[in-house]
């Protein structure tokens, strides 16, 4: 503590260790992920997607008799089909949903290593700029694997990850790994023989 009046007050505010741990709700900002945790809820909002995706094409296909030979020539497809005007309205509404969910989980995210939910905005923005693009590659990284603050900070204290998010996050990993390893293989073999 300083004996000068004019002196700003300080306070430790890195390390609060009885910060109440915020409840992580879907569509709120607010709250902390641990590395685990994050990676769960990518690969179920993930799956979500593909899901919903391969019933839309179902129904696409089948109400609307396209084959799937057909989106190789989208010049064959008639667009006046309300069907098909439908469906292509709810797959944007799904995707805009989906950019949406995954900004507010890397907010998350971003805030259990205590920085500013800002972070992910200049992620975005730098991922589309020239040579700024191997930057935000690394932020992103960081964002994902860099393990949280281990006590409570000021976005509220360490959510315990649950058993369910263990699972999911590790099988994530796993399967994150095996895609890298064979597309590095699908790639590099060939180019052996």
């Amino acid at each position: 503590m300083s004996n000068d009046p004019y002196a700003a007050p300080t306070a430790n505010l890195e390390n609060l260790t009885d910060a109440p741990v915020i409840p992580t709700k879907l569509m709120s900002a607010k709250g902390r992920l641990s590395v685990l945790s994050y990676l769960a809820h990518g690969f179920v909002l993930m799956l979500a997607t593909l899901a919903i995706m391969a019933v839309l094409g179902i129904i696409g296909t089948v109400v609307t008799g396209l084959s799937p030979e057909s989106f190789v020539a989208p010049e064959s497809i008639d667009f006046s089909n309300p069907v098909l005007i439908a469906l292509i309205a709810i797959a944007v509404i799904l995707y805009i949903a989906l950019i949406v969910i995954s900004v507010i989980l890397m907010i998350k995210r971003i805030h259990d290593r205590n920085h500013s939910g800002w972070w992910v905005l200049a992620l975005y923005i730098g991922s589309v700029i020239p040579f700024v693009n191997i930057i935000a590659i690394f932020g992103f990284l960081y964002v994902a694997f860099w393990p949280g603050q281990k006590t409570g900070n000021r976005f509220g204290g360490r959510r315990p990850t649950k058993g369910w998010e263990k699972v999911l996050g590790i099988l994530s990993l796993v399967l994150t790994v095996v895609a890298i390893v064979g597309g590095i293989a699908a790639v590099a073999i060939p180019m052996m023989g």
